[in-house]
């Protein structure tokens, strides 16, 4: 599966690395993001790691050794065919696509 990343998700990385940069040291903040990032990256393997909420269909994935939480959505309808939905002209499975919507501290209430 494919991940693509909202505008907001880039200010949200930006913003998380600016916070804690000022409350510790850049090694914290840089391993803070790796580990943001390798989490994100699991999706493409368990697209359905996350929890699933009750709106939008979307899905809720907490950061393991974070306060951080990643909002995402599966976009299941991309790349259907219409004989085979999974499977494209040379029957290669088509990849979906996983739309990260938002990434947030728990302590801050949506």
């Amino acid at each position: 599966m494919k991940i693509k990343f909202t505008k907001q998700v880039i200010g949200d990385i930006e913003n998380i690395y600016q916070y804690i940069l000022q409350k510790s040291d850049r090694g914290i903040a840089t391993k803070t993001i790796h580990t943001i990032y390798d989490a994100i990256n699991n999706l493409s393997l368990y697209a359905e790691l996350g929890t699933k909420q009750k709106t939008n269909n979307t899905r809720r994935l907490v950061i393991p050794r974070t306060p951080f939480v990643v909002i995402y959505k599966i976009d299941k309808k991309v790349g259907q065919l219409r004989q085979n939905k999974d499977r494209d002209s040379f029957g290669k499975k088509k990849d979906k696509l996983i739309y990260i919507l938002t990434i947030f501290h728990t302590s801050r209430k949506l």
